[in-house]
Order: structure tokens, then C-alpha cells, then sequence
């Protein structure tokens, strides 16, 4: 160090600190400013910030463009599930039963329990629901293309115990005929014992 003046040093101290170049004056500058100051075009910044809009954009067109067709396959799937809902065909209703308190004795209908009700000779194909009244003594029985099936009946009637076997099928009716008739230990005694009706 010489008295009188400061001596400057690369890597050197200055009053005990840190100390520049004599050539290096404020604070560094970026290279965009040096462009700036020398008169050049700062293309560097706006060429990165053009490429961010850029990709912004399409990374958005993208997000939208999936959200539409989720929506869209959304609508379809519910407009299919409504379409299939209102094209499937209703689930009606028939009674049934076999006992010597009717009349007639054993049948079919599609009018309720009543006391002469109206014995059902055809029915369109489709879904049932069959209520029946029987009795363990005097069963129900119903055959018909891919279907047969009765109620519960036993073998040999006991003295005083002839329990109720009420139930209910669901049954899905195909052209051709279906038989009904009566079963169990007392069936015999029923006129008419049987009957029948057609899916046209």
C-alpha cells in the first residue's frame, strides 16, 4: 500500500474489505441491460416469455379439449342409461290361487282378488309379477316354456293343520302356453282342477 493513494488489486482489500477492479463502476449488470445500454434489441426476454405464453396456451387448449370429452362421454352415458330405462318393459302384475273358498276354484288374473274375477286366457310377453294364494293341502303349480315351478304342499294332509303358503314369482313370459293346475293331497276335490293360457 503507498501513502497518498489507494493501490487496487484483483482479489485485494480496500480499508480491510473487499474491493473491485477500477474498471468495474456500480453493480454488475445482466446482459440484458448491457444489449440495452448499447442500443440492441432485448429479443432474448421476449422470445421466453412469447415460448411461456406459448406452451401456456396449449397446455390449457389440452386441459379443456379432455374436459369436453369427459363431459360429452358423460351426457352420452346418462342419455344411454335413461334411453335404456324408458325402452325396458314395465313390470305388471297377475294373482293366482287354488282353494275351494274361489270361484272359480283355481286361477289366473290380471284384475285383482276379487269374487268372480276375470281368468286371464292370453298375455303379452314380458316381466311378471305372480301373487298366489295356496295352501300347503292345495298347492299351486305353473309349467310353461322354461319355467315350472309350484308352492310349497306336503305329502299326506295332517288333521287340522293346513297352513297358509302364500308367496309371489317373477316371472318373464315367452310365446307359447303356460298350464296351471292344483297339487297336494286335497287337489282332488277342485273343480275345475286346472287351467291354462297362451302367449301369443
Amino acid at each position: 500500500m503507498v501513502h497518498g493513494r489507494w493501490r487496487w488489486r484483483r482479489g485485494g482489500v480496500r480499508n480491510g474489505g473487499p474491493i473491485d477492479p477500477p474498471d468495474r463502476k456500480g453493480p454488475p449488470q445482466s446482459s440484458h441491460a448491457v444489449e440495452a445500454a448499447r442500443g440492441l434489441p432485448n429479443t432474448g426476454a421476449e422470445e421466453g416469455a412469447g415460448t411461456l405464453i406459448l406452451e401456456y396456451r396449449r397446455y390449457y387448449s389440452a386441459i379443456v379439449a379432455r374436459t369436453a370429452a369427459s363431459l360429452t362421454a358423460t351426457v352420452a352415458l346418462a342419455l344411454g342409461v335413461a334411453t335404456a330405462g324408458s325402452s325396458a318393459s314395465p313390470l305388471r302384475y297377475l294373482q293366482a290361487w287354488a282353494g275351494p273358498s274361489h270361484s272359480p276354484q283355481i286361477g289366473v288374473t290380471a284384475s285383482g282378488y276379487s269374487p268372480r274375477p276375470r281368468i286371464v286366457k292370453h298375455l303379452s310377453p314380458g316381466t311378471y309379477q305372480i301373487s298366489i294364494v295356496a295352501s300347503e293341502a292345495l298347492g299351486f303349480q305353473l309349467t310353461g316354456p322354461g319355467f315350472n315351478r309350484h308352492t310349497r304342499v306336503v305329502t299326506q294332509q295332517i288333521p287340522g293343520s293346513n297352513y297358509a303358503t302364500n308367496t309371489h314369482w317373477t316371472i318373464r313370459l315367452r310365446r307359447g302356453v303356460y298350464r296351471y293346475h292344483a297339487i297336494g293331497p286335497y287337489a282332488g276335490g277342485l273343480h275345475p282342477a286346472s287351467g291354462s293360457f297362451q302367449v301369443p
